[in-house]
């Protein structure tokens, strides 16, 4: 994992101030919202990117388990941090895709054996689409 001061240091998204003003706010905001407006309220994609940021970084809603292969200390990684490092890291990235290409294929050459096709092959083409809906960094 390297030294001490290079180890990743998980952010705690649920203790921090934002998150707390959001999740106790939210449900009231949105009705104003929608009082202020002749109950239109705001846009949906608004609503659901406030829902949305309530599980950013929470193990909860999604975590990958890396391990070193130095020292073999494991730990919960929460998706909202591997979408920045992936982004910037060529190899972590490379990584990252081999593994879901792994999973995809070796899925289908499961359902092919179901299907009675024991010797059953499959490719796969990966494009890395690196922004959001928003044009947000989003890999």
């Amino acid at each position: 994992m390297g030294r001490a001061s290079e180890r990743y240091q998980p952010r705690h998204a649920e203790a921090s101030a934002l998150h707390g003003v959001i999740r106790e706010h939210l449900d009231d905001f949105l009705r104003a919202a929608a009082d202020r407006a002749d109950g239109a309220g705001l846009p949906e994609f608004i609503a659901r990117e406030f829902r949305e940021f309530l599980t950013c970084g929470v193990l909860a809603h999604g975590f990958a388990r890396v391990r070193c292969e130095r020292c073999t200390f494991e730990h919960l990684l929460p998706f909202s941090w591997l979408r920045y490092l992936v982004a910037w890291d060529h190899g972590l990235r490379r990584a990252v895709l081999a593994v879901h290409a792994r999973a995809l294929l070796d899925f289908y050459r499961q359902q092919a054996q179901r299907q009675g096709i024991p010797a059953g092959r499959t490719g796969t083409v990966t494009a890395v689409q690196r922004f959001g809906g928003g044009l947000n960094l989003n890999l």
